[in-house]
């Protein structure tokens, strides 16, 4: 039985160092700034995009190339998990899957339907599997599995970002931003939708929290945010209290989900997933 190999992408917001740790190849997705372009986690961070948020720059992403595929799948004597950001929201997976079927090696292509810190549950979750053995079928079971039972919800301070990325429908972006309220996103089923609308900050954190005490048996928690790192904290303390977790910890939303959620982004993922 072959060894078996996670891919992932850059959405993932794995450090390099974790992902290394866990063997988890990592693609960057491309990010524009206005005139300037890169790849997330190689020329560009999150601190970079908040700048462009700033400076009203037009910001948008964009798929890894074929390429980049095609290279993590280069070695025929592994077989090769790619765990990616949801179908309904990015080009990665038919890309991905596009270079799978020229690939030297089974790769088998998982579609997570989810973004950000779920995704990376998933592809953690996965890697775990594949270090103690499990072969491919095993390991994107074990994704699927994760991926089910994880669940991504968040805030943002207006839905203008995810509107103009085509990220989510432009009735839902006009009657937040009619209402003048704070819109509550969960991503179900691959997509972005409205949860539903509050209104302040402070009653969407508290908000977010209930919806995580609604989730049974959560066995994992992590906060993400852009430029929000007071809420974000108050958020994950909150969240520690609220579900009995020892340990939720607060990173920055990598630098293309914050392209796409602007400024202010605040929200988590949490699993109840045996298998992390």
């Amino acid at each position: 039985m072959a060894a078996v190999r996670v891919v992932t992408d850059s959405t993932a917001g794995l450090t390099p160092g974790s992902a290394a740790a866990a063997g988890i190849t990592v693609i960057p997705i491309g990010v524009n700034l206005g005139t300037r372009s890169g790849l997330e986690g190689v020329d560009v961070g999150p601190a970079d995009v908040l700048a462009a948020l700033r400076e009203r720059q037009r910001i948008t992403t964009s798929q890894p190339p074929p390429g980049a595929f095609v290279e993590a799948y280069s070695d025929p004597s592994t077989d090769v998990v790619s765990i990616h950001l949801s179908g309904d929201l990015s080009g990665t997976v038919a890309a991905a899957e596009g270079a799978a079927a020229q690939a030297d090696c089974r790769v088998e292509v998982v579609d997570s339907r989810l973004v950000s810190a779920g995704l990376g549950f998933v592809v953690e979750a996965a890697a775990r599997a594949a270090r103690t053995g499990a072969g491919i079928d095993e390991v994107v079971t074990v994704a699927r599995e994760v991926a089910e039972r994880t669940s991504v919800l968040f805030c943002v301070d207006d839905l203008d970002a995810l509107k103009a990325g085509g990220r989510i429908g432009p009735a839902s972006a006009r009657l937040g931003t009619a209402l003048a309220v704070k819109p509550i996103l969960r991503v179900k089923g691959g997509e972005i939708v409205v949860e539903q609308f509050v209104r302040t900050s402070r009653r969407a954190l508290e908000r977010l929290v209930e919806i995580a005490a609604e989730i049974p048996d959560v066995s994992r928690a992590t906060v993400v945010h852009l430029g929000a790192a007071e809420r974000a904290a108050q958020l994950a303390t909150s969240l520690s209290e609220r579900l009995g977790l020892v340990d939720v910890p607060v990173a920055e939303a990598s630098a293309a989900i914050s392209a796409h959620a602007g400024e202010g982004v605040v929200g988590f993922a949490v699993s109840s997933s045996p298998a992390l």
